[in-house]
């Protein structure tokens, strides 16, 4: 997910993907939305993450929050 976010730098080049399906708007998810497309996820995942806000507008939900120098290990392997 990290590496789809949008670089100014690198206009018109092709975003990545994030390998997998989105679930069906007519399931019911339980736990992590992105846990069946995380190359991180482990059975915790199966429980709802808590939401840790970053700033006023913003925030994440993961059990597994990355670092900057696991991100690029990570979209090494996504």
């Amino acid at each position: 997910m990290l590496r789809s976010r949008p670089d100014p730098s690198r206009r018109r080049a092709e975003l990545p993907a994030i390998a997998g399906q989105p679930p069906g708007l007519d399931v019911t998810i339980t736990g992590c939305v992105f846990r069946s497309r995380c190359p991180l996820a482990v059975d915790a995942c199966a429980e709802t993450p808590p939401w840790t806000a970053t700033g006023a507008d913003t925030g994440f939900a993961c059990i597994r929050p990355l670092s900057a120098a696991v991100r690029t290990e990570v979209s090494d392997v996504a």
